[in-house]
């Protein structure tokens, strides 16, 4: 190679004069598919290599973007799914919200994808905000607990149409888990021995109980002993840590409770109650429902479960007979072995029917008459409330005839006592209890007190209870009589008198 070629070479180096505006156009212009490399830089007088690294990294952008991030009709899809859950009683959990979008976003391909759609929390945020922008109160999304978790539930069976199910006690159950290390009244020998194993119980509430599912607490398979050891017919499951997963209760649904529904000739759709913190409901659940004909409703710790006296009839159960088991033998003691052999024991002897009828009474899932009894009760405590707050009746004039009158006089007048004179003076009649604000705001609380006077000034406060409406009225009026000193350096030292509060 000699100096002319490479001074010729040098030359062309130096006669590429471009701008980013021009890389930017001859992009464009090859994205569109209006030309090619090679014609774009000859047009734009910009090196070859040069669009092709450009081209190679917006390509790589391209790809690690649509990585994480949902397409629209997905992120619908999750929309859709989460406002499901909430109608029917579920929190919104950001693991479940996860897993489903892993789910939409594996099934939906497009090359590369995350594993976690939701990098930090801040995007996380971003999707709830706009999950709720849209018709939050119309379609009940909540994040966090159900306010009212009766008429919630109510709302999604009528529209649905599906609240004569409640009408039919064999068409209602309930899934609820036995754990042996929550239980206080289990003696602990017998809880060491299971560890971590867990009982899955499904009642209905006319009184019958399936079959229930007995989780080892094994990664792996179940040991051979425990298998031989078990009834014929006995549903067992291997979990790392005896948890009910929602692909246990996906296999438990299919094998047990469908086979149940077809031998009983139970019509569907059937409802089903679950503690929504014990269960998680993932895509693969609440399709598996709607395709066998369940309608898997949430249920929510202001509930009474109606497995409280059944599951103490089953702790009373295993104390009993494990020690009678124990005792037989020549000095053998219970294992994990024979859990399956007791469990069915327990079962046969300590589970009553008619209990089981008498605590959904108790709670007032079946019959459905939650409403129906705290109407009455409601309605007294508004009324209740109305007159403690309506300020107009101070100036009301009662009238009585003359002979009402001095009948009320003569019963209402005091007997004449003797009275000795004390050595003190006597203490007045209209004496006042004073209450000092420090103590009033010890009471409340912090975060309470902090709630109470930001809605002191705000024209449409809204309270979660009866209660904090009452306090609400007794705080208002402690700043109407006190003024700037409640809020004020020297709230602590306000004093407010009781009687002045109350006396309306």
């Amino acid at each position: 190679m000699n100096s002319r070629t490479i001074l010729r070479r040098r030359r062309y180096r130096r006669n590429h004069n471009y701008s980013n505006q021009d890389i930017r156009n001859a992009i464009a212009l090859i994205r569109r598919r209006q030309c090619s490399i090679r014609q774009a830089a000859q047009a734009y007088n910009i090196p070859r290599t040069t669009l092709t690294t450009y081209l190679s990294r917006l390509q790589k952008l391209a790809v690690v973007a649509a990585a994480g991030t949902m397409q629209p009709h997905e992120e619908q899809t999750l929309h859709d799914w989460m406002t499901d859950c909430c109608k029917r009683g579920f929190t919104v959990r950001k693991r479940c919200v996860e897993a489903a979008a892993e789910l939409l976003m594996k099934k939906g391909g497009g090359g590369v994808r995350k594993q976690q759609p939701f990098g930090d929390a801040g995007q996380y945020e971003a999707f709830l905000k706009r999950w709720l922008a849209v018709d939050a109160e119309k379609e009940r999304k909540f994040v966090g607990a159900v306010p009212d978790w009766f008429a919630h539930i109510e709302a999604y069976l009528a529209e649905t149409h599906s609240l004569e199910i409640m009408n039919d006690s064999s068409r209602v159950f309930l899934c609820d888990e036995f754990k042996f290390k929550e239980r206080m009244d289990i003696p602990s020998s017998i809880k060491d021995a299971l560890t971590d194993a867990n009982m899955l119980y499904t009642v209905t509430a006319a009184g019958d109980v399936l079959q229930p599912l007995i989780v080892y607490p094994y990664k792996g398979e179940i040991p051979d002993q425990i298998v031989k050891a078990a009834p014929r017919n006995c549903a067992i499951v291997p979990q790392q840590h005896g948890t009910v997963t929602p692909k246990i209760l996906i296999a438990y649904l299919k094998k047990v409770l469908q086979k149940y529904l077809e031998q009983c000739h139970i019509a569907t759709p059937v409802i089903m109650f679950v503690d929504e913190s014990q269960i998680d409901p993932t895509m693969e659940l609440t399709s598996t429902c709607k395709n066998l004909g369940i309608i898997l409703l949430g249920l929510s710790c202001q509930v009474l479960k109606p497995t409280i006296n059944l599951f103490r009839g089953l702790a009373t159960g295993w104390s009993t007979e494990v020690n009678n088991w124990c005792a037989t033998g020549d000095g053998r003691t219970f294992s994990i072995i024979e859990c399956a052999r007791i469990m069915q024991l327990v079962n046969q002897r300590y589970i009553q029917r008619e209990e089981i009828c008498r605590d959904f009474g108790d709670s007032a899932l079946f019959p459905w008459n939650r409403a129906a009894d705290y109407q009455d009760e409601e309605q007294e405590l508004e009324r209740f409330l109305e007159d403690f707050d309506d300020d107009d009746d101070d100036d009301e004039d009662y009238t009585m005839d003359e002979d009402a009158m001095r009948e009320y006089m003569e019963v209402t007048k005091p007997a004449e006592v003797p009275v000795e004179e004390a050595s003190t003076p006597p203490i007045a009649a209209d004496t006042k209890i004073s209450l000092r604000y420090d103590e009033f705001d010890k009471l409340l609380g912090s975060e309470l007190a902090q709630k109470l006077d930001k809605d002191f000034g705000s024209a449409t406060a809204m309270f979660s209870s009866r209660a904090e409406r009452a306090l609400f009225d007794i705080y208002r009026r402690f700043r109407e009589a006190a003024g700037p000193a409640v809020v004020g350096p020297n709230r602590k030292n306000a004093v407010i008198e009781v009687v002045e509060i109350i006396d309306d």
